[in-house]
């Protein structure tokens, strides 16, 4: 016999509560539940994060590997880029263009890299609009990695 299910509206933070209420705070649920993080995933060494970084390079589509060249072969890094202005130079034809080719990498990094990403986005509320940076070390990594390979970027 087919189970019927409805939606039923939950905070997000509270959802662990609601499941252990319904199906109990037993061991398999506490660990199908493991709590969420907002912080990346760093891999614990640089050879590591090189490496995870070289297959990010050459695993992606040629558009991905030109937005992170374009983050990474900037004089700063750091100074933030606008979503606006990264979809601007890129030929997207919005800002909104951005968060789908960043959708599809968080996919792709959550399977295949241990959610490892090697961009920092975050939301300005006084400007209203999404920036995006780098850290340094990664954007060297990047910039000398392409010097080498040279795999295109579309």
């Amino acid at each position: 016999m087919p189970t019927d299910y409805i939606m039923f509206p939950v905070q997000e933070d509270r959802v662990p509560d609601v499941a252990r209420f319904l199906y109990g705070a037993d061991e398999a649920t506490s660990e199908a539940m493991p709590e969420a993080s907002d912080e990346p995933k760093v891999p614990p060494s640089e050879e590591q994060r090189n490496e995870l970084l070289t297959r990010i390079y050459v695993e992606s589509e040629p558009r991905f590997r030109r937005l992170l060249m374009l983050v990474a072969d900037r004089e700063d890094p750091t100074c933030p880029m606008a979503f606006g202005e990264i979809s601007h130079t890129m030929g997207w034809p919005t800002a909104r263009s951005l968060p789908g080719a960043l959708g599809a990498f968080g996919r792709r990094t959550k399977h295949r890299y241990g959610g490892y990403w090697p961009l920092n986005r975050y939301w300005d509320h006084a400007e209203w609009s999404n920036f995006m940076t780098m850290d340094k070390d990664i954007a060297a990594f990047l910039v000398r990695l392409h010097a080498e390979r040279g795999l295109p970027t579309g």
